[in-house]
C-alpha cells in the first residue's frame, strides 16, 4: 500500500518544473500548445506530496504521436490513468475529461505529467484551481490543512482515498467563498473573467 506525505513547500519545486518542462518542450515541439505547473506543487506556500504534477496542453489526444517523444524524455504511459475526476455541476461531457497520463519510466524525481486537449474543461479546470490557490491564501490554508489531517489518519490512507478525500472536499465547495469557486468553473466559467481565457494564449513554460 503507497501511502501519503505530506511536507512544507518547498522553493527548489518550481525549478525543478522549469528543468522537467525544459526537457518535454524539447522533445515535443509544437505538439505542446503550452507547458504549466499545476497541483500543489505550484502554489507558493503551499503543503503538498513531493510530486511535480505538470500539464501539457495539446490541439488532440493522439497517443501515438505523444508516445515516442515522451519516452525519449524518459517517461512511460499510464494506460489505467485515462480521465480526470469529473467535478459536481459540470455539464460537460465525459470526452471533456479525457487525458493521457505519463510517469518516469525509471526510479528518481516523481513526475505526473498530464496531457489534455487545450481547450477542454479538464485542462482549464487545473489552471483555474491553481490560480484560484494562488490568489486567495485563506482558501489555501485550508486545503493545505485539509491534506495534512487526510494523511496523519490513523490507520493510514493509501494514495487512492487521500485522493477521493480531496475530491470530496472540492465536492463539499469548502473554497466558494469567492465568486470564482472550483465548482463555478464547469458551470459558470464565463464569470471567471481573464481565466475564462487562459488557453487562448501560449506563453512561456511556467
Amino acid at each position: 500500500m503507497s501511502t501519503v506525505q505530506v511536507i512544507p513547500y518547498s522553493e527548489r519545486w518550481p525549478h525543478e518544473f522549469r528543468h522537467v518542462a525544459a526537457k518535454l518542450r524539447d522533445v515535443l515541439g509544437d505538439l505542446a500548445v503550452r507547458i504549466d505547473h499545476i497541483g500543489s506543487t505550484s502554489v507558493p506556500g503551499l503543503a503538498a506530496k513531493d510530486v511535480l504534477d505538470v500539464q501539457v496542453a495539446v490541439a488532440s489526444l493522439d497517443i501515438e504521436r505523444l508516445v515516442v517523444p515522451f519516452s525519449r524524455a524518459g517517461f512511460e504511459l499510464v494506460e489505467r490513468n485515462d480521465r480526470d475526476h469529473i467535478p459536481e455541476g459540470s455539464s460537460a461531457s465525459d470526452e471533456g475529461w479525457r487525458k493521457v497520463f505519463f510517469r518516469p519510466s525509471a526510479s528518481g524525481r516523481r513526475v505526473h505529467v498530464h496531457v489534455r486537449i487545450a481547450s477542454a474543461p479538464n485542462a482549464r479546470y487545473a489552471l483555474l484551481f491553481r490560480d484560484y490557490l494562488r490568489e486567495h491564501l485563506g482558501a489555501a490554508a485550508a486545503y493545505a490543512e485539509l491534506k495534512r489531517k487526510l494523511a496523519a489518519l490513523e490507520p493510514p490512507l493509501d494514495a487512492g482515498v487521500y485522493r477521493a478525500g480531496r475530491l470530496e472536499a472540492r465536492r463539499e465547495r469548502r473554497l466558494r467563498d469567492v465568486r470564482c469557486s472550483p465548482s463555478a468553473l464547469t458551470r459558470a466559467p464565463h464569470r471567471c473573467g481573464k481565466y475564462d481565457r487562459i488557453v487562448a494564449a501560449r506563453p512561456p513554460s511556467r
